[in-house]
């Protein structure tokens, strides 16, 4: 299903750089943007392989400390680091540690970490890597990097899904409406891709990464009203405090 989507995304970016008709550019930085497509896939595989394993509502947050990483690397390089920087850093790491927290059943000690939580860390770590690949590529052209991008994606996901597939076991195909759904989320997810290409060309990519880690603000309101979904009041912490650390690094990132 991952396949389906990121087909349908590439087919989306192609129409685009179609229209816009401009020469790719001969650059190094496409490098970067083919590395950007291997983590893109990686994190998308294990977000997917997350919530399958864990509810959405502890998975997103998780998710979004990856945002962390382009931050560091900002503070890396010279950006300031006032008080509330540091403070959105620690709440964004704390607040993943506590959603994390896995409580003990029937009087039982708090067991470890579900594989959903442990699948959305890593999923936080290529989430970083990404954002900071595909800034340094849309220095060039945010189009053709994310095209570029897309078709790595594609052509990595081409080589591990054989490897994935059970020996023997057919290949499991989509239902007729999950086609045009899943055809809907490829599209979504290179428009998205596009719009953060765009501004992390104009923008530190400290701001831009964090501003586009705000997503799970919407996830969690829809896995609540929708879903239904319901985690320990520690885990429920946990949540909150990771979305105010982004929300804190949303505003004092620079821009």
């Amino acid at each position: 299903m991952l396949g389906v989507s990121q087909l349908a995304g590439l087919a989306g970016i192609v129409v685009v750089l179609v229209i816009r008709w401009q020469p790719i550019p001969l650059d190094g930085r496409m490098l970067l943007a083919a590395g950007a497509g291997v983590a893109s896939v990686t994190e998308l595989g294990l977000l997917y392989l997350a919530m399958a394993n864990g509810p959405i509502l502890i998975i997103a947050p998780v998710a979004a400390a990856g945002a962390v990483l382009p931050v560091t690397a900002g503070l890396a390089r010279g950006d300031p680091a006032g008080g509330l920087v540091i403070a959105g850093i620690a709440c964004a790491l704390l607040g993943a540690l506590g959603a994390a927290w896995e409580p003990g059943n029937r009087g039982a000690r708090p067991g470890r970490p579900s594989i959903g939580v442990l699948l959305a860390f890593a999923a936080a770590a290529a989430i970083g890597v990404f954002f900071l690949l595909l800034n340094a590529a849309s220095k060039t052209d945010p189009y053709w990097a994310v095209g570029v991008m897309r078709l790595s994606s594609c052509a990595a996901l081409a080589v591990v899904l054989p490897l994935t597939r059970g020996r023997g076991k057919p290949a499991v195909r989509p239902a007729g409406s999950a086609w045009r759904a899943l055809i809907v989320i490829g599209l979504c997810d290179v428009a998205a891709d596009t719009a953060f290409a765009a501004a992390s060309g104009r923008g530190a990519v400290s701001s831009i990464s964090v501003l586009a880690s705000l997503y799970p603000v919407v996830t969690v309101l829809l896995a609540r009203t929708v879903l239904r979904e319901r985690v320990h009041g520690i885990q429920m912490c946990g949540v909150a405090a990771a979305l105010a650390g982004v929300i804190m690094l949303a505003v004092s990132a620079p821009s």
